[in-house]
């Protein structure tokens, strides 16, 4: 993995943020133009789950905007590219443990028991697989269908897509949902 290429080095000054908590658009466009590159491979490298990787950059933005917009937060304007850094990895960090705290549905989705594993861990798998479906029957059934399609019978998104009459932006949407409905009703349930 090749390390991000800026086009070179900025030297941050007030000027720099009172333009950006002003909201001028070039200054912006020149933050995020610069600071995405590093932090795309940032995340790359620290995050677990791939797939936030353009979440945890757009966190990052935001905190860094909120922190520009309320005077006094940045104090060092020569060291915004290190106060953007450590945003960065407060973010990294705050999205692994995010993800160790839920298990994922796959994590949840009962195996076939091994036959050799006894009956202990057959009972425990069966258990599991059963908590699965008492969640499921407490969703809403297009919670319910999104989920069971793509996770329980591994249809494809394109699939999904056309059944439904959606696109796949709103797919992302209606998976997003129906897994924090999960996760919600998974904690009542247990």
């Amino acid at each position: 993995m090749a390390a991000p290429k800026l086009a070179q080095f900025y030297q941050f000054d007030g000027d720099y943020l009172v333009a950006l908590s002003r909201g001028d658009g070039a200054t912006e466009n020149h933050f995020v133009t610069y600071f995405t590159p590093f932090l795309r491979y940032k995340f790359r490298a620290r995050l677990r789950n791939p797939g936030a990787i353009g979440d945890a950059v757009n966190e990052t933005f935001l905190r860094v905007l909120a922190a520009v917009h309320s005077n006094g937060a940045v104090r060092s304007p020569e060291r915004f590219g290190a106060y953007v850094n450590a945003v960065a990895s407060n973010v990294a960090r705050e999205f692994n443990r995010r993800q160790q705290r839920y298990l994922s549905f796959h994590d949840l989705n009962a195996e076939p028991p091994d036959e050799d594993a006894g009956p202990h861990l057959s009972l425990v798998s069966r258990e599991a697989g059963e908590g699965v479906q008492r969640v499921l029957g407490r969703l809403s059934p297009k919670d319910r269908d999104v989920l069971a399609a793509l996770y329980l019978q591994d249809q494809e998104k394109d699939d999904v897509c056309r059944r439904l009459g959606i696109s796949r932006g709103y797919l992302r949407v209606l998976l997003c949902r129906a897994k924090k409905e999960f996760r919600r009703q998974s904690r009542l349930v247990h």
